[in-house]
């Protein structure tokens, strides 16, 4: 995923010869990537509630609940989700950012390299 991230930057920053569209096209891509990530998270645990709560790796939501005195599971699954989401978010874009950076420069180096040749030719 980072890879791709890295990819889309090297790019984008080819294209355009300037890091700061490297840049932003890893935040971006980051950005979307984990929304649509915890989105299909969200319909997950919704759909299949009660074969995920069966589960082993489970255990320690299901406790959780218990252990808050909680009338509805599927409540609090997506309010444990939710407020972890931000956290995600800001951690995949940070990535992103450092993803599209190392992509943005390479990119950039490309576009020089590129720009060098057609010169001479």
């Amino acid at each position: 995923m980072f890879f791709l991230w890295a990819l889309a930057s090297f790019r984008a920053a080819r294209r355009t010869g300037r890091l700061s569209s490297g840049v932003t096209t890893g935040l971006t891509v980051a950005f979307a990537t984990f929304i649509v990530f915890d989105l299909f998270i969200l319909v997950r645990v919704n759909v299949f509630l009660n074969e995920l709560s069966g589960r082993a790796d489970w255990q320690n939501i299901t406790i959780r609940f218990r252990e808050s005195g909680g009338d509805n599971l599927r409540l609090f699954v997506n309010v444990e989700y939710l407020t972890g989401a931000p956290l995600k978010l800001g951690v995949s874009c940070a990535i992103g950012s450092v993803m599209g950076a190392i992509g943005g420069f390479l990119g950039q180096l490309m576009y020089r390299r590129l720009t060098r040749i057609s010169a001479t030719a």
